[in-house]
């Protein structure tokens, strides 16, 4: 059985085997949260709806077994309750077994309650420690991506008990002399929360302990000011007692056990204060800020020399950010806090030993004193730093070059340095790596930049905040921009930023904007770089793998994928995440992927569009060989004639090696690409990468991406007169028609495809879709139609050696003759068709006709050999993630067991089948399922549930114009 944790104390997330998984899309957490809350209790299906929404929609219930169904699937690999899951169902509802070890607030609730008993037992070191490990669980709020009331409620409880173990935390720390290291702390925690009287006290109670009388003073002040003015209060009793006893130096105040080391004054330093002004309206990054001021204000166990290497891309805001924690820690750095422009993105960065002279300069020294050699001036300089409390921000450095004569040595001074790149090469440095602000913070920014009534707007806000990719220096540039405009209201501003081609134009105010920080990185990007940036703002991908770069540019792999990382490194692409077989996938920025767009006008369109014909054909050459090692599906029929552009066969073979997960890490690209073919003309492109996606779209049920892709794709060969193509996207659609019950549409597109490719002369192709047909004909009752058709396509394909085609012919073949009672023909028809599906290697095929194999037994009475032909199709089907298929042997299986007299597999079987076609949408499978099940019950003499049963069965059979099977459900009615 797989280990699972959960993780609630911020973003929710499974941990499996230790692996980290997130849970699916919001309602999907939205129920994970409500079962993890209610952990080891039954939780009413009811309640789950109510609880998830205002108004339920008609598929409610669907909905949620869907989403137990994914969720037992990331738990344990499978969605089958028996297969280990810790979500089980029981009547009239679900449960979450879950060891309160395995719930991240569970551990952290016990911590707490431990550390309280550790120091009502004197213990102050242990519980401080406890508490401290018990804090460092939380990555962010309870439940910070679920929006469900009652799961706000319950997270708001959490948040309180994280406050409560944080004060017990400061006053344990307060015990052990631990007042010095505290300051920052506390400072960060009553500007958070300033209304917080026992934060405020311990902070009061620090800075005295700190030799800071007069700061405690104005502390309570402030406190006091905010309160009366707030609350219309005077702070509690006791507060007021501890501003007394600080007015009166009263000697309870000090510890009884000596003082924690003080840091000596440093000799004689200037105590200049050269930092810019804070930015009065920063915003979020709090658990960042905290980290940062932690880290700079030293641990026993921390470099003597703290270097903070403040990253991210540009308009993220490193300079705010390390201007507002500099201002947080001035008081920890008397001697001077100094800020330094290295102009790294300038033509002419800031030298060295420039502004070495400039640091040496504020120690008084002079310049005739100054060496030239840069090697005694940064000796000297080091001297003067040395033991002295001095913060050095290192704003805007361009290459660790810059920044390594720049720092101090020894003990005393810390360093912030911010840079677009990161620079791992520091000594002693740690990285602080900003990215775009979490979406409540996006909001709150713009609403202290325009003002809390100007973005009263929610909607309009969230729309503002995402047109500007929550960048913070776009939303403050789209806030001033608004700002300067009073007339103008949030959602005129969005709509303004909606038009992708003025964005970057609307994002300008005065002398800011983010067109022109963009510009400083790619200024400095050599030419291959600079046109790879360029051509990858053309590619609509969300997120691509490395090897799209050497089509791109029209090199090779390895010197694109090197200006790859090269743009990486200054921050203009992100990686977006590093897969199981080591492909690296990157991303970029909305924003900066405008302004690549911008810059590509550049370049004229004969280089652009052979550009993107090459990417297109890479995709189309993987694409191809990948789903060329699919364990089943659609058939291929014919290669086009478009361009690929090929790889070497070992890359092919790292990057194939699992060709569903390849599918599936690529899906979303693929999709995008394919619908940009498309509206790019390409015809010949679209119909062979569409046809070659589809087989896996097929094979893992992606209905709703199969249907979008292959319409588009029919418009385009349509428009482009491209009548082989448009044969290949109807026999696809017909196929997916079939998959999604529509039986008349699957009919008509087939039927068309067939006589296009008979117009074209194309017998072989011609007689694939009629197969199709066939198959329609056959589950709508058209016996006598599918069997004249299948007994023409079957010789067609043994003519041509079609041995996929033949397989599927026979197979179908088979179930016509089962349906008019000719078993021992349809027995016949279906070893063939198993052997020729074991010849191509094709597992799904297999899969089915075993299961086709095993109901014809059954039908006949031999139970014996039924049970390992559909035990094995169940595994084929497992094994190759097909739902359906692993639904339809269930319910097979579920028959065979009832017939067996073995009374609780067989409604195991047909529940666990039932509620995979409820989740997947399969009416055929759910209508033949509860058929199964009305003969369960009718046997077993449970007349009103077997009725039920046939009754829902009777009426899918009706929707679908299935009269034979719905004659048969209304006669086994009549029946009971």
């Amino acid at each position: 059985m797989n280990r699972v944790n959960f993780r609630a104390l911020g973003p929710l997330e499974i941990s499996v085997d230790g692996r980290t998984r997130t849970p699916g899309g919001s309602t999907q957490r939205g129920l994970l949260a409500i079962l993890l809350l209610n952990a080891n209790r039954v939780v009413p299906v009811r309640q789950i709806i109510h609880e998830l929404w205002e108004e339920p929609p008609e598929t409610a219930l669907g909905q949620i077994q869907t989403r137990v169904w994914r969720l037992r699937t990331l738990m344990n690999g499978s969605g089958d309750r028996a297969d280990g899951s810790q979500i089980v169902t029981r009547p009239g509802g679900y449960m979450l077994l879950a060891d309160p070890e395995s719930l991240d607030f569970g551990r952290f609730g016990a911590a707490v309650e431990t550390a309280r008993a550790l120091l009502s037992g004197g213990n102050v070191e242990a519980a401080a420690r406890l508490l401290e490990e018990a804090l460092a669980l939380w990555r962010g709020p309870a439940f910070s991506d679920v929006e469900v009331a009652g799961v706000r409620a319950a997270a708001a409880t959490l948040e309180e008990l994280r406050m409560v173990a944080v004060e017990e935390r400061v006053e344990a720390d307060l015990a052990l002399g631990r007042h010095r290291q505290l300051v920052p702390e506390l400072q960060i925690l009553v500007a958070r929360h300033p209304l917080n009287e026992r934060l405020r006290g311990q902070l009061m109670l620090a800075l005295y302990r700190s030799d800071r009388q007069a700061e405690a003073l104005e502390t309570y002040r402030d406190g006091h000011r905010l309160l009366v003015a707030e609350l219309g209060l005077e702070p509690k009793v006791q507060l007021q007692e501890l501003h007394r006893a600080i007015l009166t130096s009263a000697p309870h105040l000090d510890l009884a056990a000596p003082k924690a080391p003080v840091v000596p004054m440093a000799r004689g330093g200037p105590g200049r204060r050269e930092l810019p002004p804070d930015v009065a309206d920063f915003t979020g990054r709090a658990a960042t800020v905290e980290a940062l001021a932690g880290f700079l204000s030293g641990s026993p166990d921390g470099p003597a020399l703290p270097v903070a290497a403040v990253t991210g891309r540009a308009g993220v805001g490193k300079t705010a950010f390390a201007v507002h924690v500099a201002h947080l820690l001035s008081e920890r750095f008397p001697d001077g806090q100094f800020f330094v422009d290295l102009r790294g993105l300038d033509r002419r960065p800031a030298e060295p030993a420039a502004v070495l002279a400039q640091l040496l300069h504020r120690f008084g020294v002079r310049d005739g004193d100054i060496p030239e050699d840069p090697g005694e001036r940064c000796a000297l300089y080091r001297a003067h730093m040395a033991g002295r409390r001095v913060l050095l921000v290192l704003d805007n450095a361009g290459s660790e070059g810059q920044i390594r004569p720049l720092l101090p040595a020894g003990d005393g001074p810390a360093v912030i340095v911010t840079c677009r790149r990161r620079v791992g090469g520091l000594e002693n440095a740690r990285p602080f790596d900003l990215d775009v602000l979490a979406e409540e913070e996006a909001v709150e920014l713009l609403q202290r930049t325009v003002g809390a009534e100007r973005a009263r707007d929610r909607a309009e806000a969230h729309r503002v905040v995402e047109l500007c990719g929550r960048l913070p220096l776009a939303i403050r540039t789209a806030g001033a921009r608004l700002g300067s405009r009073p007339h103008w209201s949030l959602a005129r501003l969005a709509d303004l930023l909606d038009d992708e081609h003025g964005r970057l134009d609307a994002l300008v105010a005065g002398e800011i904007g983010v067109r022109a920080s963009v510009a400083l990185s790619y200024q400095g990007l050599g030419e291959p770089t600079a046109r790879l940036f360029r051509l990858l703002g053309l590619l609509d991908a969300p997120t691509f793998a490395g090897w799209v770069a050497g089509p791109l540019l029209g090199t090779g792999d390895a010197f694109a994928e090197e200006q790859l990382e090269h743009l990486v490194e200054v921050r203009l692409i992100d990686v977006a995440g590093v897969e199981e077989s080591g492909v690296v996938r990157y991303r970029i920025h909305d924003l900066l992927r405008l302004y690549a767009r911008e810059r590509a006008e550049e370049e004229p369109e004969e280089v652009v569009r052979p550009a993107l014909e090459r990417v297109f054909g890479r995709f189309l050459f993987l694409v191809e060989r990948a789903q060329a090692r699919l364990p089943g599906g659609l058939a291929r029929l014919a290669r086009g004639t478009a361009p690929r552009t090929p790889m070497p066969d070992l890359e092919v073979e790292r990057l194939l090696a699992d060709p569903l997960a390849w599918f599936e890490s690529e899906r979303q690209t693929l999709t995008s690409v394919t619908d940009q073919i498309c509206a790019r003309g390409l015809d010949a492109t679209a119909w062979e990468i569409c046809c070659c996606l589809s087989r896996f779209l097929e094979v893992r049920r992606h209905r709703d991406a199969w249907l979008d892709v292959n319409l588009h794709a029919l418009e385009t060969v349509r428009a482009a007169g491209n009548r082989f193509g448009e044969a290949h996207l109807l026999r696809s659609l017909g196929e997916l028609y079939l998959d999604l019950d529509r039986y008349a549409d699957a009919v008509r597109c087939l039927e068309n495809a067939a006589g296009i490719f008979t117009e074209l002369g194309e017998p072989r192709c011609a007689a694939h879709a009629w197969c199709g047909a066939a198959l329609a004909h056959c589950r709508t009752g058209r016996l006598g139609t599918a069997l004249r058709a299948l007994r023409r396509v079957l010789a067609v394909f043994r003519e041509h050696e079609d041995l996929a085609g033949a397989a599927r012919a026979l197979d179908t073949l088979g179930s016509v003759h089962r349906d008019l009672g000719r078993f021992d023909v349809a027995l016949r028809c279906y070893d063939e068709s198993g052997g020729l599906f074991q010849s191509l290697g094709d597992l799904v095929g297999g899969a089915l006709v075993l299961r086709h194999r095993g109901a014809l037994h059954v039908a006949m009475g031999r139970l014996a050999p039924a049970r390992p032909l559909l035990e094995r199709s169940l595994d084929l089907f497992r094994q190759c993630g097909d739902p359906i298929g692993e639904a339809a042997a269930l319910a097979d299986l579920g028959a065979l067991y009832g017939a067996c007299g073995e009374k609780h597999a067989a409604h195991a079987a047909l529940s666990r089948a039932l509620e995979i076609f409820v989740a997947v949408g399969d009416r055929y499978g759910r209508a033949m399922t509860l058929h199964h099940l009305g003969v369960r019950y009718g046997e077993e003499g449970e007349a009103a549930r077997a009725k039920d049963c046939f009754d829902q069965a009777a009426l899918l059979w009706e929707e679908l114009g299935f009269a034979l099977w719905e004659a048969r459900t209304k006669q086994a009615r009549e029946e009971l």
